[in-house]
């Protein structure tokens, strides 16, 4: 479950700070909730982190150095949130796209 919230506070950097504070509180109240209901808690987890927070993670850009005029032609990778809007985490290390 460690590795759930990890991940979530580092796909949604928001989640610690200050005013990201009170949102992380409600997942938690909600993870507590599905479990109480009988659900596995790391996947109580996914779930309230689904029902809280946007599907798409918002990432700052970081800007590189370019070498050479050659590496700045060259295809950059794709970014981890390239996933298009609609997918969400159905278990802890699985995401599903509709």
């Amino acid at each position: 479950m460690k590795v759930v919230l990890a991940r979530a506070i580092r796909d949604y950097p928001y989640l610690d700070t200050p005013a990201g504070r009170p949102v992380l509180e409600q997942i938690m109240a909600r993870r507590d909730e599905l479990v109480s209901q009988g659900m596995y808690p790391s996947i109580a987890l996914v779930n309230a982190i689904n029902d809280h927070v946007p599907a798409r993670p918002v990432a700052k850009e970081v800007p590189t150095r370019v070498a050479s005029p050659q590496a700045a032609s060259a295809p950059q990778p794709a970014s981890y949130n390239s996933f298009p809007p609609e997918c969400r985490w159905v278990i802890p290390s699985q995401w599903s796209c509709k």
